[in-house]
């Protein structure tokens, strides 16, 4: 199995003048030696990550650019989300 591990920073607190930073920890490991299919765990969250049945993997979870748009698009709307919130 091959196994990564990676921290970033998310920022929570919603008021403009106070930023708070948290590490926070993914872990990623192939799920089966020789596939593609990889198992994520943010915190409590467990999800997983293949690559299209045209890359070489089985199509059985979005890929990890799908994850990257997906990502971009939630940190815009809960961004907007919290600016809006914080201002009133």
């Amino acid at each position: 199995m091959t196994r990564c591990r990676g921290t970033r920073l998310l920022w929570l607190d919603p008021t403009p003048a106070r930023i708070v930073g948290q590490a926070m920890t993914i872990k990623c490991e192939t799920e089966q030696p020789g596939a593609f299919r990889q198992i994520l765990r943010a915190e409590a969250h467990t999800f997983r990550s293949d690559l299209a049945a045209t890359a070489g993997g089985q199509d059985s979870a979005p890929g990890p650019h799908d994850y990257f748009d997906a990502s971009l698009a939630a940190c815009k709307a809960l961004t907007a989300h919290v600016y809006a919130k914080g201002t009133g």
